[in-house]
């Protein structure tokens, strides 16, 4: 069974990601269905839990922001216009985030 460690929400940078709205085509479309969770897996380190939360979890947060700041589309929402006649588009505001999740096994 699983605990967590931690769980958080990674945003990019303040100042480093402006607000942006990318209309979806219908190829996109496909892809809403199918389920966003994107999971990266760790093996055994030979550290201690306490050395894992101080010493690997930071750096991997602030990775994550840096890469979000380039890869905004990554951390943006799929909103649907009010009118019926529009597509679905990604929207990033700011505040928008990534959630993560660290637990051991």
């Amino acid at each position: 069974m699983a605990s967590v460690i931690e769980q958080c929400q990674v945003a990019p940078p303040p100042g480093g990601a402006v607000e942006v709205t990318l209309p979806l085509t219908y190829f996109d479309l496909v892809w809403l269905g199918f389920h966003r969770i994107r999971r990266i897996l760790f093996y055994k380190l030979p550290i201690s839990k306490p050395d894992f939360v101080q010493n690997i979890i930071p750096p991997l947060k602030n990775s994550l922001s840096l890469t979000l700041k380039h890869y905004m589309p990554l951390a943006e929402n799929v909103a649907r216009p009010l009118d019926t006649s529009g597509y679905p588009e990604l929207r990033y505001v700011t505040g928008d985030s990534v959630s993560v999740i660290f637990d051991v096994y």
